[in-house]
């Protein structure tokens, strides 16, 4: 997701998104232990390119 030609939107809102997206998957998985490990590793790097 470093591509931003085409995109009228904020990195907030990009990393937002992608949360949302990661979020719903777990959810449709039911893995949630390693998923949610997966997006507490993510989520910093997430936060620091906004």
């Amino acid at each position: 997701m470093t591509k931003s030609d085409g995109l009228a939107v904020s990195p907030q809102q990009a990393a937002n998104g992608i949360k949302h997206e990661v979020t719903e998957g777990i959810q449709r998985l039911h893995h949630g232990e390693k998923y949610s490990q997966l997006l507490n590793t993510l989520e910093p790097s997430a936060k620091q390119a906004a």
